[in-house]
């Protein structure tokens, strides 16, 4: 029984290591970029500039952050289940964070459509809003104490909130094989990643799910897996 437990935590344990390595990078990212905005201390607004206005800038490096790290952490099985209180409060955290993050996110690409290109811009505008609805369709679900739909619309606002972590790792080889990339080639595969992560997603769900359903087994395996 002790083997069955070491093998299933080990899967579980290199993810979440993972998870946690990707929440590093917008977590340093908001930090840096947000010191930076507030020593800058210049938050007029300029539409017409090049630059991005200060303000959602800001909001959106610390909610996406914040949402992310407190995501990642709220997929560790114990912390669910022995701090429920401690899940809650950080659910509604991460909720508020993602929303200002998601928001923000649609705030920059509608004012500055000059960012990026057409690709990542359509992009943008689709999985920004996707990640608030995303967020609020679970917050209805657990107000209906369905746990299992909560969980389904959390783990997809994660994989649209996760390329924040992931691109760098992605990239990273890209510029190492073939050096800078187009403008082109990185708004597909920013624009790719939110697809990739969402099928990913679905697939958990799907084999989630699927694992649920299964009958259980019969007879002195039966009682083997209750025990």
């Amino acid at each position: 029984m002790s083997k069955k437990s070491d093998r299933t935590r080990r899967p579980h344990g290199a993810v979440l290591a993972f998870l946690i390595a990707t929440a590093v990078i917008p977590l340093a990212a908001g930090v840096y970029r947000g010191t930076v905005l507030m020593l800058e201390g210049d938050w007029s607004f300029d539409f017409e500039s090049t630059t991005v206005d200060p303000l959602p800038l800001f909001l959106h490096v610390v909610g996406s952050a914040l949402f992310y790290v407190l995501a990642v952490a709220q997929l560790w099985p114990p912390l669910r289940t022995r701090f429920p209180k401690w899940h809650r409060r950080a659910g509604r955290v991460a909720f508020v964070g993602g929303l200002i993050g998601a928001l923000s996110a649609l705030w920059i690409t509608l004012v500055h459509s000059e960012v990026r290109g057409d690709i990542l811009y359509y992009g943008r505008l689709v999985f920004g809003p996707a990640w608030a609805l995303f967020l609020v369709l679970a917050i209805l679900a657990i107000r209906r104490r369905d746990i299992a739909s909560h969980r389904a619309w959390m783990i997809r606002a994660f994989a649209v909130a996760m390329p924040a972590g992931t691109l760098a790792f992605i990239f990273a080889p890209i510029f190492l094989i073939f050096g800078d990339v187009s403008e082109t080639v990185d708004d597909i595969v920013q624009s790719a990643a939110w697809i990739v992560h969402l099928a990913i997603a679905e697939i958990i769900l799907c084999r989630f799910s699927l694992r649920r359903s299964a009958p259980a087994p019969v007879g002195g395996a039966g009682v083997l897996a209750s025990n």
